[in-house]
C-alpha cells in the first residue's frame, strides 16, 4: 500500500524518483530503537532515519508492524473511515517524508526538518480529502480539518526545538489547508483545481512556503 501512496503523491505533485518506499521499509522495533541512539525520544510508530555520507544519503523508514498489518486488513485506499484514518495518516506521513527527501536530494536542494513536517501536513490533508471525495464523501472536509488540525498535543519527551518545529508545522499546515479547502468549496469531486497550486507549493523552499501561506 505504501508504494500506492507514493504514486498518488507523485501524481499530485508531478514528481518522480527512481526509488520505491517499500524497498526502504522495516518493522523491527528493537532495531529502530538502536538506530535512534542513546538519548533519543522513545520509539514512535513511524520514523524516517537519514544518515548523510558525503553526497550520499542513506535512508530507512520504520513503521510499526501492527500498523502495517491493520492497513493490510482494512485498506483505506478502498474505504477510508474513522477506524483506519489514524493508521492511514501515520503511514502517509512516512511516505511523504521519504518522497520529499528523495526528490529534493535528487535535485540537489537543501531542505529543513520544518519543511518536511509542513509538507507532510499538506500531503495528509490533500491525499485523505482526495480519497474521501473519490469514495463519495464530499462533505468530510470540515471533519478532516478538525481531525488534522485540532488542539496540538505534543509528547512530553520532546525538546524545545522539536516542540517549536511541530507547533510551527501544525500552525502553517492548518492555515494553508484551510485556504485550500475554501478554494474547493462547491466544486464537484474529481476536478483537479488545485494541481497547479500544489505543484508550485511543493517546489518552494521553506522561506517561500511560509511567506506564501502568510498571504492567505
Amino acid at each position: 500500500m505504501l508504494n500506492r501512496l507514493q504514486l498518488a503523491l507523485q501524481h499530485t505533485y508531478d514528481v518522480d524518483i527512481p526509488h520505491r518506499v517499500e524497498d526502504f521499509l522495516f518493522h523491527d522495533r528493537e532495531l529502530a530503537t538502536r538506530m535512534a541512539g542513546q538519548g533519543a525520544v522513545a520509539p514512535v510508530p513511524e520514523q524516517l532515519f537519514m544518515v548523510q555520507d558525503g553526497r550520499d544519503i542513506n535512508v530507512s523508514l520504520y513503521i510499526e508492524r501492527q500498523v502495517s498489518q491493520r492497513l493490510r486488513h482494512d485498506d483505506p485506499v478502498e474505504h477510508l473511515h474513522g477506524g483506519n484514518l489514524h493508521d492511514f495518516l501515520l503511514a502517509l506521513e512516512g511516505v511523504s517524508h521519504f518522497l520529499y527527501l528523495a526528490w529534493n536530494a535528487g535535485h540537489e536542494k537543501v531542505i529543513t526538518l520544518l519543511e518536511m513536517e509542513l509538507q507532510a501536513e499538506v500531503d495528509k490533508f490533500v491525499t485523505a480529502l482526495s480519497l474521501c471525495r473519490e469514495q463519495g464523501e464530499p462533505h468530510s472536509v470540515e471533519a478532516l480539518l478538525r481531525h488534522l488540525f485540532g488542539p496540538l498535543r505534543l509528547r512530553k519527551d520532546l525538546n524545545t526545538h522539536q516542540r517549536e518545529r511541530y507547533a510551527a508545522a501544525h500552525h502553517y499546515g492548518a492555515r494553508y489547508c484551510e485556504a485550500l479547502a475554501a478554494r474547493l468549496e462547491g466544486r464537484p469531486p474529481g476536478v483537479p483545481t488545485l494541481h497547479a497550486e500544489l505543484r508550485r507549493f511543493y517546489r518552494m523552499g521553506q522561506a517561500q512556503k511560509l511567506a506564501h501561506i502568510e498571504e492567505y
